[in-house]
């Protein structure tokens, strides 16, 4: 944040060059936050569904 700070000084207006700069970083990390969590569940799920099928086809083959 300080490195934000320091470059919002620079420009005429930098209470609105901060807060467009905050927003816009706030949008990209919960974009890249919910992509992730959507990965993580999407393999947790596709595991969730495999376990229950190889822990029933291990006692068939026994």
């Amino acid at each position: 944040m300080e490195g934000l700070n320091q470059n919002c000084k620079l420009y005429t207006f930098p209470d609105f060059k901060c807060s467009v700069n905050q927003s816009i970083n706030q949008s990209i990390n919960q974009s890249i936050s919910q992509s992730i969590s959507r990965s993580i569940n999407q393999s947790i799920t596709k595991k969730n569904k495999k376990d229950p099928n190889e822990k029933t086809s291990i006692p068939i083959d026994k």
